[in-house]
């Protein structure tokens, strides 16, 4: 949930190893059948709240959901209680949280205070709203609760009307492919979409964060389709060069809920994920990172593959992107 657009040079594309083609197994998708969930996300991802379910589309209906890419933010089409609005797709955000203004529109019912929201730069304040039915069209619907919560911010930063931002709390229940070769978007039941050839697991904890090594230091990695940078670490977690971190070093501007901030960065560091070790990796330090691990990895970093995140099989697997034909 980082929202930040870095500068034209903290997004130079990080160099790695080329890989093989591969495709993605969806095959599975054919076998979805049209039923209710309430399913358990493991760890503190089991925030759907009381009643809280997700309903698959069966396979007749199925279709993949064009995303539009802001910057490297994916955002796609929903409608709300009847109502059709713009859907962030944030890993990084712990909450589904939906605008005042389009709450009000969706009729949505506050029934009492929600937590304050940290987005990086700021703190904004919530209520909680029972009766939420959001529906990707022709894949799944969420239902249960949602935080009413400013993205007035967000919306400012990626310079488009965001109206649902749809959180790790109903994304931990579902298997996410996010197909950035043809800017497509699958939702369905966990464990139905695998890597067929070649791609590259990694171990996702039960908050979404993945081990990594940046420049050999050991550190764990919020997955954050909210951030578009490529890395960004709590200050202090590994050394800047050239200079201290306090005073030396390279500094970058960064852009958040609409303010510029003065920051330190690394834009030579090496990044250690599992077996991918890209180069040049962009690495931002700062103190305001929205996230219980280390920091974060981004899809300045994530859209030059094709990726699928499932929260209840533990994992996430990235596959080399390839050029829509």
């Amino acid at each position: 949930m980082g929202y930040f657009a870095l500068t034209a040079l903290l997004l130079q594309p990080a160099t790695q190893p080329p890989l093989s083609p591969s495709l993605v197994q969806s095959s599975n998708l054919q076998g979805v059948g049209e039923r209710g969930e309430n399913p358990k996300a493991r760890g503190d991802n089991n925030l759907l709240g009381a009643g809280g379910s997700v309903t698959f589309v069966g396979s007749d209906h199925f279709a993949p959901t064009i995303f539009d890419d802001r910057g490297g933010i994916i955002i796609v089409q929903g409608v709300l209680n009847g109502k059709q609005c713009s859907v962030l797709v944030d890993t990084g955000a712990a909450r589904t949280m939906v605008s005042p203004s389009f709450a009000q529109l969706a009729g949505l019912v506050r029934y009492r205070e929600g937590p304050a929201i940290s987005t990086g730069t700021a703190r904004v304040r919530s209520s909680l709203a029972r009766n939420f039915e959001l529906s990707v069209p022709f894949q799944a619907t969420f239902k249960g609760e949602a935080l009413i919560a400013a993205t007035t911010g967000v919306s400012a930063a990626l310079g488009h009307q965001v109206d649902v931002i749809l959180g790790r709390d109903y994304l931990a229940s579902v298997s996410l492919f996010i197909q950035n070769s043809r800017h497509r978007v699958f939702i369905s039941q966990p464990g139905s979409i695998n890597a067929k050839a070649n791609g590259h697991t990694l171990p996702l904890s039960s908050s979404g964060s993945i081990n990594a090594e940046v420049d050999g230091v050991a550190l764990r990695l919020t997955v954050d389709l909210g951030y578009n940078g490529q890395i960004r670490v709590k200050s202090g977690k590994v050394p800047v060069r050239n200079g201290s971190e306090k005073g030396g070093g390279e500094r970058f501007e960064v852009r958040g809920e609409g303010a510029l901030r003065r920051v330190a960065g690394l834009t030579q560091a090496r990044l250690d994920i599992g077996d991918l070790s890209p180069v040049n990796v962009a690495v931002v330090h700062d103190n305001a990172v929205p996230s219980a691990s280390d920091g974060l990895i981004g899809t300045g970093l994530l859209k030059g593959y094709d990726i699928i995140i499932d929260y209840m099989a533990g994992s996430v697997t990235l596959v080399t992107a390839q050029t829509a034909r």
